[in-house]
């Protein structure tokens, strides 16, 4: 439960409640009044106590997902692609949205979608062309998954690049 009080120094009530993470907070409430003060500290803590809730009914789903894959992880069946899917299942339930999946190509288009709002069109025909060459360069692997993309696709489409290269 939130409480204030005084400190010698200032005219302002002070108020001490818990923040979801279990940490104690205080904070001036930049009120003279005790009453008012005591609302603001209850209007802070009120939102921690629904975030503590939240997490706390979340921890029998997180908790399920990783002993699934500790229990994979013992038979030697934890893949890479399953270790994935664990940790997408924990970024869907703790953020409440599908996690994002893009192939290359399309988080390529998505970012100069992004950007055409905030430069030039002669910046964003730039962009548009070093995008179509590093698509090119890439190959197939543009159509790969983002999360998939390795460093040997990457080092594979830099020499290429660097081939076509005209300048330096």
């Amino acid at each position: 439960m939130a409480s204030v009080h005084k400190r010698s120094h200032s005219p302002f009530w002070y108020a001490t409640f818990m923040r979801a993470d279990g940490r104690r907070a205080y904070k001036s409430t930049g009120k003279k009044s005790r009453r008012d003060a005591i609302e603001v500290a209850v209007g802070w803590e009120k939102p921690e106590r629904t975030a503590k809730k939240a997490a706390r009914s979340m921890q029998p789903e997180l908790a399920d997902i990783i002993v699934r894959a500790a229990g994979q992880a013992n038979r030697g069946k934890l893949t890479i692609d399953r270790a994935r899917q664990h940790l997408m299942s924990i970024y869907e339930l703790s953020s409440g949205e599908a996690y994002p999946r893009y192939t290359v190509s399309q988080w390529l288009e998505q970012w100069l979608s992004s950007n055409s709002l905030n430069v030039s069109e002669s910046t964003m025909r730039r962009y548009r062309n070093s995008v179509k060459c590093v698509q090119e360069a890439l190959g197939t692997a543009a159509e790969k998954q983002l999360e998939l993309l390795t460093t040997d696709d990457l080092r594979k489409a830099q020499e290429t690049l660097h081939r076509e290269s005209k300048a330096t």
